[in-house]
């Protein structure tokens, strides 16, 4: 009988063992894995628009007036406009999925690109913003996958759902522009 009882202690001790290694190795591998700072819709809710992407049409909506927009044409030959409000820059492209690109009207165009100029907008428990470091800028998000720098808008990190968070920096290392842009 004690002979038994031995043999189920060492048993039982042999499963817990085994169930603690696994945990850790769990542990330890979804660690490295990349976490969100933040997410689409709280990017949108800092930057008071109605989502990323959303229309044109909903954009104005959402804000109750017309901003100033300018029209123009990307280096590939894409048109876009860019609306301009209280110290960013929203940057609508055409439905790709849609009809012609060329003909499609300017209140179905898309958001998906945010450029931050102005020091008053923060994210995150950090409050990453114009101004803030690069140390900082870093530290916040150190478990994200960092993306591929971009001429004029810098290098960044992948967070919320496929939204590259892009920072330029100045020659004492504080963030003069943050980027947000839906890429897929």
């Amino acid at each position: 009988m004690k002979r038994r009882c031995k043999r189920m202690c060492a048993g039982l001790s042999l499963i817990i063992v085994l169930a603690i290694c696994v945990g850790i190795l769990i542990r330890k591998e979804t660690a490295n894995h990349p976490s969100k700072y933040l997410s689409n819709e709280q990017y949108a809710e800092q930057l008071d628009v109605i989502g990323i992407p959303c229309t044109y049409a909903d954009f104005i909506a959402q804000k109750g007036k017309v901003c100033p927009i300018q029209q123009s044409v990307s280096t590939n030959g894409v048109p876009f406009i860019v609306a301009n409000d209280n110290g960013i820059s929203c940057y609508f492209y055409p439905n790709i999925w849609g009809n012609d690109i060329f003909d499609q009207e300017l209140s179905v165009y898309r958001l998906v690109e945010i450029r931050i100029t102005d020091d008053a907008y923060r994210f995150g428990w950090k409050k990453i913003g114009v101004g803030s470091t690069r140390s900082e800028v870093d530290y916040a998000y150190r478990r994200n996958l960092t993306c591929y720098e971009a001429e004029g808008l810098g290098s960044g990190y992948i967070d919320g759902d496929w939204l590259y968070v892009r920072f330029l920096y100045d020659q004492f290392d504080k963030v003069t522009q943050m980027t947000i842009t839906l890429e897929l």
